[in-house]
């Protein structure tokens, strides 16, 4: 082929986006004129947020200007035949066609979900039949069944992931546009371009698309649409294992696709965690709620679908913008990529999964407290523990040391794993209830570990004078300093999660509105403040805004995770700045002069001030009456 005729082509080949969107745009076009007639509405209430009855399954547009955009680049790449491009092949529309059918049936006249289900999974068998499959598993091959499995399993994350996103104007479309791209630019790094070709496709497709539906939307895609997106970002991603047998082959195109992923994982995790909770049926994990990140985000956003919707794009972007980056590092800097990804999805997780990792803590103290599980509590911290040191044992060896025979490896292991745990229960750690630690449990737990690796230098010396497999310095090091940190901080994670997670979701931008309160004094006091507002804070509605304290030292400061905001003569401007409704004197015994200033102050300003009291009392406060629920005292 010539230069001219190469250009030519590259000309007619750049045609096939253009045309997806320009057809996208007319298809959805023509479709809004009939699908209101022809019975497809999308009816207000319940969970639904759109105010007028809006034409749904406007998917069949976008789907169809894909499908004839495909159609034409295989005929470009049949006329031209040019180097690096292949044919796509026309199986890929069986399943898609599956899903067409079932989502137009579901839009028109509803479908039980287990039915959805059904046909799902079989448009993911029909994939893989095809060969749309991992062709292995970070470098493993994989048995047939599992093959499949895995496949089916793939296909139907996405599929529903975008199926659970599409509850806003413009959103699914959106994220898939962004999503698409982002694989597109991957395959182009990597020189796949007939993949790079479909996912442009398929973002034009999106951009056309979009014209009808961004608030406020003249037509929902339906599960017509949101099905046919997972399923095609799915294959894609399926390309990307098939190119690539590391493990970010997979990673990447999660995170091309990680606000639909992620928010279908915190709906399994919340409605898990809901039932546990509730004691309601594992059936009501399928059911539909309010609590998706886009109905989070968009209450945060009073009720703006066009913010909510720019705000989740950008979170997108830079979920997308991540994945990119580290497919450019992963040859010569495998460790940092993953760390960056790793980073990048904690970030987003502490951001967004507040509502989960709460319940989650609930749970977790909530089964804690249940004195039946006692004995589980017991068995699992001394299994936790042997599962760090030998897990720490066999990475240090890989790492630093040799293996040596099976049987060496395993003699080692039992040595280090059995002096820990014979140390640990010998100095009563399992006697610990964890939950209520003081300093002297955490320092007594490293002083345990710290003679456990002591005992085992002292039979490594005794081996080394028999030669009968010696342990290696250099790794009992490395195995030592693991073990602290994963044994202690387990046990302290455990302690600040039961004082922090509370206040932590009370203060997010997603546990509504609660009242903002300010602190005055940051005395010890504030420690046993702390305890009571971990249990009461979300009872009471409060917010901690701050602290006020007159002492220079503190200014700026964080005193048991509460800021000190400034001294009592900016009293008024942090008013001003914060609208707080009262004010809890911690300081047992407050100067007169401060005293009579935030009297004076709450007076003038109707604001409540109390006072934190720790005193012995002849009664208690409170009777707690007999239930059903474990006591906590």
């Amino acid at each position: 082929m010539s230069i001219e005729a190469k250009i030519l082509f590259l000309v007619k080949l750049m045609l096939t986006p253009c045309a997806g969107a320009i057809l996208s745009m007319v298809f959805t076009a023509i479709l809004l004129r009939h699908l209101r007639r022809w019975g497809f509405a999308a009816e207000v209430g319940g969970r639904h947020i759109h105010a007028e009855v809006t034409p749904t399954a406007g998917g069949m547009g976008m789907i169809a200007a894909f499908t004839l955009c495909i159609l034409f680049y295989d005929l470009l790449v049949a006329i031209y035949k040019p180097m690096g491009l292949d044919n796509i092949d026309f199986r890929f529309f069986i399943p898609v066609g599956v899903l067409f059918l079932t989502g137009v049936v579901d839009d028109r006249w509803g479908m039980r979900p287990v039915v959805k289900l059904f046909f799902q999974i079989a448009a993911g068998f029909a994939a893989w039949y095809i060969g749309i499959r991992f062709n292995s598993f970070l470098g493993f091959e994989l048995p047939v069944y599992l093959n499949c499995a895995f496949t089916v399993f793939w296909f139907l994350l996405y599929i529903n992931a975008f199926n659970l996103i599409d509850g806003l104007d413009g959103l699914a479309a959106g994220l898939a546009l962004l999503a698409s791209l982002t694989m597109a630019v991957v395959f182009l790094i990597g020189h796949h371009w007939t993949e790079a070709m479909m996912a442009f496709t398929l973002s034009a497709v999106c951009m056309g698309f979009l014209r009808y539906n961004f608030h406020p939307a003249r037509v929902f895609m339906g599960d017509t649409g949101s099905m046919f997106l997972g399923f095609v970002l799915a294959a894609l991603g399926l390309k990307t294992s098939q190119h690539n047998t590391s493990v970010f082959a997979l990673i990447i195109p999660v995170m091309a696709c990680g606000v639909p992923l992620i928010d279908t994982a915190l709906a399994v995790w919340r409605r898990s965690t809901f039932k546990i909770l509730s004691k309601r049926s594992w059936r009501e994990i399928f059911s539909a709620d309010r609590s998706h990140l886009h109905h989070r985000i968009l209450d945060a956003q009073h009720g703006n679908q066009s913010r909510t919707a720019v705000r989740i794009y950008i979170l997108a972007l830079v979920l997308g913008l991540v994945g990119i980056v580290t497919s450019l590092m992963v040859d010569k800097l495998p460790m940092l990529a993953l760390l960056v990804i790793a980073c990048t999805m904690v970030l987003v997780l502490r951001k967004f999964a507040v509502v989960e990792i709460y319940n989650s803590t609930e749970i977790v103290f909530k089964g804690l407290a249940m004195p039946r599980r006692g004995v589980l509590v017991d068995i699992l911290h001394p299994m936790y523990d042997i599962f760090v040191v030998c897990g720490s044992f066999l990475l240090a060896i890989i790492l630093f040391g040799n293996m040596g025979t099976e049987q060496d490896f395993l003699y080692r292991t039992a040595i280090v794993g059995l002096v820990v745990l014979a140390v640990m229960f010998f100095r009563r750690i399992y006697k610990i209830y964890w939950l209520r630690a003081g300093t002297p449990d955490y320092l007594n737990l490293v002083y345990s570990i710290s003679f456990s690796f002591i005992f085992i230098l002292i039979i490594n010396a005794l081996l080394n004078l028999r030669s009968e497999r010696p342990l290696n310095l250099i790794v009992l090091l490395p195995v030592y300093l693991l073990s602290v940190v994963m044994i202690l901080g387990e046990r302290i994670h455990l302690r600040c999660l039961q004082m922090m997670m509370p206040r932590y979701f009370h203060d997010s931008e997603f546990s509504g509105d609660n009242m903002p309160v300010m602190l005055y004094g940051a005395s010890m006091y504030l420690s046993a403040f702390q305890v009571y507002s971990s249990i009461y804070l979300g009872k009471s509605g409060m917010r901690i805004a701050g602290i006020i304290d007159n002492d220079l030292a503190l200014q700026g400061k964080y005193v048991y995770g509460y800021r000190i905001l400034g001294d009592i003569s900016m009293l008024h401007d942090l008013y001003a700045q914060y609208k707080f409704r009262r004010i809890i004197v911690i300081t047992p015994r407050p100067l007169r002069e401060n005293y009579d200033i935030l009297q004076e102050f709450c007076r003038s300003n109707n604001v409540e001030l109390t006072f934190f009291a720790m005193q012995e009392a002849a009664e208690p406060l409170q009777i707690k009456e007999p239930d059903n629920e474990p006591a906590n005292q």
